[in-house]
C-alpha cells in the first residue's frame, strides 16, 4: 500500500502482510544458520565456567539448548537480538573464566579460534537478518544492493577472532579476579601423578605420565615450577630430612629457609598459574617464592615449597606466586667460592651420600682438575652427556641395587630423574651442597592464549647447588644428555608444526585475500555512501529546518526525541493533512536510508513541493488556537 504526496509521488506505507505456512517455514530455515553460529560460540564460552555436572560437555548442551530457546522460542524478543545477547553473555563468561578451556593442549588455541570465528559469524547473520525482517522505509527487495553474504561472513569472522584473541587473555587477565578456588575434587590426586604431595621419591619405578595437560602460567619469564626438593638418599629413594609442615604467614608470605638467599635478594618475578589436573595436592611455583595467594589453605615445607593438602587444588584452581630469582653467570659462580659455605648448609646439603665404591671413584675421577665447585658440576654434566642417554623407557633397576651405580654402569639409559640423582650424588662425593628438586618445565609456549601450557609430560627432576651469596642454583643435567634410539624425537618441535597455527596462518591468508579483493570495492561503497548523505545533509537540513520553523510558529515545536517522521506526523495529525507524514518519511529515507535519495527524485521534488506550498502560508489561528 502506498500514500500520495503529489503528482508522480508515492511513499510505501510499511505493512505486515499476513504470513502463510511456506512463509514462516523458509523463515525458520533462515534462523538456522544463526543458530548454529550462535550454539557454536556460546557452547565454547560455557565450557569456560566450572561444574560438576556428570554429563559430558556440559557447556555445549547448555550452549545448544539456550541459543535454541532464544532464538526459536523466545517469541517476545526479535530472534537477531536474541542472538546477540547470548553471544554477548558468553563473551561475559570468557572475560569472567579468564580463557577457554585448556584441557587438551593445542586445542585450546582452536577452540579460542573457533569462538571468534563463530561470534563473529553470529554476528554478521544477526545484521543480515535484519535486513531481511525489517527492511528500511522506502526501500525494496530489488533495490537493496548487497555484497556476497559469505564473503562478508568470513572477513568479519576473522576480523573478530583476530581481535578477540589479540585483545581477549588481557582483557580477561585484568579483569577476572585473580585466584579462584576451582572445582571440589571428586576424588584424590592419583598415587603415582606428579601432582601428588609426598615426603620420599622411589627411584625403582618408572613414572606414568600423560599428554594431559595439568595447568597453564601466565608469566613474563618461563622457570622451572619447583613443587618439592628432596636431601636424603639411600640408594633406591629419596627423602625429605624434614617432612614437618606448617601455615603459610599473613597474605600467604611463605617463610624462606635461612639458606634461600635468593628469597631475600632477587628480582621479583610474577607468576599466575591454574590447574587442569582433575586434583593437585603440590602448589608448583617458580623459586625462590615469597609469597601465594590462594582461596584455598596452603602449608609449607621447610625450604618453602607449598601444599593444598587440607583440600587439593581441583580443576580450574588458580593462584598467584611472586617469586625472587638471583640472575647468576658463570663468572659470579665461580666467584663465590672465595667465601666459606655455613656449617648448616654443609652438614645437611653436603654430607657424604650412599654410594657404591665404583661411583665414589668415578666422581674423584670426574672432578680431579676441578678448581671450584661450579666446575665440577660442568664436569659432571659434560661426562653424563658423554656416557649416558635419556628415555623414558629405560631399564628399571633390579632389586636391591644401587639406583645410580645401576645407570652410570650397566644400563647407562634413564630418565630425567636417574640423570638428576646422578649428578646430586656425584657432586655430594666430592663436597658440593646439592639437593634435588623435581616439578615441571615451563612447558609449550601458546601465542594465542598468552600462557605457557603444561602437560604431565613436562614433569621434570633436576640438581639445585648452593653457591655463597647466591643460593640455591638450578642445574638441569638432562639438557646435556642425548636422546636413545628408542626414545623416540624431542618432545615439542618447530612452531610451525602445531596443527593450530596452520589453521589460522590459512584463514589469515584467505581473509586477506577476500579483504584485497573486496576491499576496493567496499572503500568505493562506503566513500559514495558518505558523500551521498553529505550532498543529502545540506537539502534534508534545510527542509527540516522549514518544517521546524512552520511547526514551532503553530505552537508544535519539535522535541528532542523525534524523528523527522515522527515529527511531520504528530504536525500531520495536528492541521488534518497527512500529506506530512509522507514529507518526513521521504526526509528521513534521504538522510538515513539505504537508497539514493537525491534532491531532483520525483518524490523528493514533490514532497519539497508541498512542503513550499506549506510554509508559504502561516497555520490558520483556528488551528493554533485549538
Amino acid at each position: 500500500m502506498a500514500g500520495h504526496l503529489g503528482d508522480g509521488m508515492t511513499a510505501p506505507v510499511p505493512t505486515r502482510p499476513r504470513q502463510r505456512p511456506d512463509d514462516r517455514r523458509r523463515g525458520t530455515l533462515r534462523l538456522v544458520p544463526l543458530f548454529i553460529a550462535t550454539a557454536i560460540s556460546v557452547s565454547l564460552a560455557a565450557e569456560t565456567v566450572p561444574t560438576r555436572l556428570s554429563i559430558p560437555a556440559p557447556g555445549v548442551v547448555v550452549g545448544v539448548v539456550v541459543s535454541a530457546m532464544s532464538i526459536f522460542l523466545l517469541g517476545t524478543v526479535p530472534a537477531r537480538w536474541a542472538a546477540r545477547g547470548v553471544v554477548i553473555v558468553g563473551a561475559i563468561l570468557i572475560v569472567r573464566y579468564g580463557s577457554l578451556s585448556s584441557a587438551a593442549g593445542e586445542s585450546a588455541s582452536v577452540e579460542a579460534w573457533a569462538w571468534g570465528l563463530a561470534t563473529g559469524v553470529a554476528l554478521v547473520l544477526s545484521s543480515r537478518l535484519e535486513d531481511d525482517v525489517l527492511p528500511r522505509l522506502g526501500s525494496t527487495g530489488a533495490q537493496r544492493s548487497r555484497a556476497p553474504t559469505g564473503r562478508i561472513v568470513l572477513v568479519v569472522a576473522v576480523i573478530v577472532g583476530a581481535v578477540s584473541l589479540a585483545f581477549g587473555p588481557a582483557v580477561a587477565s585484568s579483569l577476572g579476579p585473580a585466584d579462584r578456588p576451582g572445582l571440589a575434587p571428586t576424588s584424590l590426586t592419583r598415587r603415582d601423578s606428579p601432582l601428588a604431595a609426598s615426603t620420599s621419591l622411589d627411584m625403582s619405578t618408572r613414572p606414568r605420565l600423560s599428554d594431559q595437560v595439568v595447568m597453564t602460567v601466565q608469566t613474563t619469564k618461563p622457570s622451572f615450577l619447583r613443587d618439592s626438593t628432596f636431601d636424603r638418599w639411600d640408594g633406591r629413594t629419596w627423602h625429605r630430612s624434614r617432612p614437618g609442615l606448617t601455615s603459610l604467614g599473613a597474605d600467604g608470605a611463605v617463610r624462606s629457609a635461612a639458606e634461600d638467599i635468593a628469597a631475600r635478594t632477587g628480582t621479583v618475578l610474577k607468576e599466575k598459574i591454574r590447574i587442569e589436573a582433575p586434583a593437585s595436592d603440590l602448589v608448583p611455583a617458580a623459586p625462590s617464592a615469597v609469597s601465594i595467594t590462594s582461596q584455598q589453605p596452603l602449608v609449607q615445607w621447610s625450604d618453602g615449597d607449598a601444599l593444598s593438602v587440607i583440600n587439593p587444588l581441583g580443576r580450574g584452581a588458580t593462584y598467584t606466586v611472586t617469586s625472587r630469582v638471583v640472575p647468576v653467570t658463570a663468572t659470579g659462580l665461580e666467584a663465590s667460592q672465595l667465601q666459606p659455605i655455613p656449617p648448616s648448609v654443609a652438614k645437611r646439603y653436603a654430607a657424604e651420600p650412599v654410594a657404591t665404591a665404583r661411583v665414589r671413584a668415578l666422581a674423584e675421577h670426574i672432578t680431579a682438575g676441578a678448581r671450584s665447585n661450579y666446575d665440577k658440576v660442568v664436569a659432571i654434566e659434560a661426562w653424563l652427556g658423554r656416557h649416558t642417554s635419556y628415555s623414558i623407557a629405560a631399564p628399571l633397576t633390579p632389586a636391591r641395587h644401587d639406583v645410580v651405580d645401576d645407570f652410570l654402569f650397566r644400563s647407562k639409559v634413564g630418565w630425567c630423574e636417574q640423570i638428576a640423582s646422578s649428578l646430586v650424588v656425584l657432586l655430594r662425593i666430592t663436597g658440593v651442597p646439592t639437593r634435588l628438586a623435581t616439578g615441571f618445565v615451563p612447558g609449550e609456549w601458546d601465542p594465542i592464549l598468552r600462557d605457557y601450557r603444561v602437560r604431565e609430560l613436562d614433569a621434570h627432576a633436576w640438581a639445585e647447588v648452593w653457591f655463597p651469596s647466591i643460593g640455591w642454583v638450578p642445574f638441569d643435567p638432562t639438557a646435556n644428555v642425548p636422546l636413545a634410539g628408542e626414545a623416540g624425537p624431542a618432545q615439542g618441535g618447530a612452531w610451525w608444526s602445531s596443527a593450530w597455527i596452520l589453521v589460522g596462518l590459512a584463514l589469515v591468508a584467505a581473509s586477506i585475500g577476500l579483504i584485497l579483493r573486496g576491499g576496493r570495492t567496499l572503500v568505493r561503497r562506503v566513500g559514495s555512501k558518505v558523500r551521498r548523505h553529505r550532498r543529502a545533509a545540506d537539502w534534508v537540513a534545510r527542509a527540516e529546518a522549514r518544517l521546524e520553523r512552520w511547526g514551532a510558529t503553530a505552537g508544535q515545536a519539535r522535541r528532542i526525541d523525534e524523528t523527522t517522521a515522527a515529527y511531520a506526523a504528530r504536525l500531520g495529525r495536528w492541521c488534518g493533512d497527512e500529506r506530512l507524514e509522507r514529507v518526513g518519511l521521504v526526509l528521513d529515507e534521504a538522510a538515513y536510508g539505504r537508497r539514493s535519495l537525491s534532491e531532483d527524485a520525483p518524490e523528493v521534488v514533490a514532497a519539497l513541493a508541498f512542503l513550499d506550498e506549506l510554509v508559504e502560508s502561516p497555520p490558520a489561528r483556528e488551528l493554533q488556537l485549538s
